[in-house]
């Protein structure tokens, strides 16, 4: 009787151990097939992203989701220019203020258009000058005149005469005599933009800042001297002097933003 329990045994643990070879592969299969659909589900996912990013940049806009298929936090423009505008309210009264508003550019700047760099431009130039002398401040004033530089040169389309008449302006006022930045504001098409689509107060503001630098281009100075009818006719309502106008258009005066 004993014999005959240790047998069944024995075949119950041989049975259940057993596992039939087709089951196996069929097993194997199905968890193969599996890990390939999840895969191509990720890959898929990251090549759409991917192919979204390129066309938006193509359409010159900015992509919010990373290579990597990570969804980037969303940038509000608003949010952006309110709170730069708020830093400029209060006032950058220390050097780590001013390094907080670089902070702020440099996190961003894949998202900005032609607002926020003059948001950014005109409150960095409202700060102390001794402010930006620290070494850190020094090479991020540095870093974003060389960003705005490189956007002259790629890219025309991305400008608007107001906004970029206000860099221009907080250029000229922190005295950055940077002569590619200069000569790119000089050149075709920026120059005709700014002259034909700026208004007086905007080409009254060029004039100063390369006044302020000792900058002179004849080509620059001809096409405000074209648009000078346009200044003296508003400086003449607003103003009514015209020893205004005369000193505007000598680069001796320029209201602020």
């Amino acid at each position: 009787m004993q014999r005959i329990i240790i047998v069944l045994l024995a075949l119950t643990i041989e049975t259940s151990s057993f596992i039939h070879p087709t089951t196996t592969s069929q097993k194997f299969l199905k968890r193969n097939n599996n890990f390939l659909k999840q895969s191509s589900k990720k890959t898929t996912a990251v090549d759409n992203k991917r192919k979204v990013n390129e066309e938006l940049e193509l359409k010159g806009e900015k992509p919010y989701v990373g290579n990597d298929g990570q969804t980037e936090k969303e940038f509000s423009p608003r949010k952006f220019t309110a709170s730069v505008q708020k830093m400029k309210q209060a006032g950058l009264n220390t050097k780590a203020d001013v390094t907080q508003l670089f902070k702020l550019w440099e996190e961003n700047k894949v998202h900005f258009n032609v607002i926020h760099y003059a948001a950014v431009f005109t409150t960095v130039a409202s700060a102390d000058p001794h402010l930006l002398e620290s070494s850190n401040n020094a090479v991020s004033l540095r870093l974003l005149v060389e960003d705005i530089v490189c956007k002259l040169s790629q890219s025309p389309e991305f400008f608007h005469a107001r906004e970029l008449a206000m860099i221009i302006y907080s250029v000229g006022r922190m005295q950055i005599n940077n002569r590619i930045f200069f000569n790119s504001i000089a050149s075709p098409p920026y120059r005709d933009k700014l002259t034909k689509e700026g208004d007086a107060h905007s080409i009254s503001n060029i004039a100063w800042a390369c006044s302020r630098v000792g900058y002179f281009s004849e080509e620059l100075f001809e096409c405000i001297d074209e648009s000078a009818a346009k200044i003296v006719n508003q400086y003449a309502i607003n103003e009514g002097t015209t020893q205004s106008i005369s000193l505007t258009l000598k680069g001796e005066r320029a209201d602020k933003f």
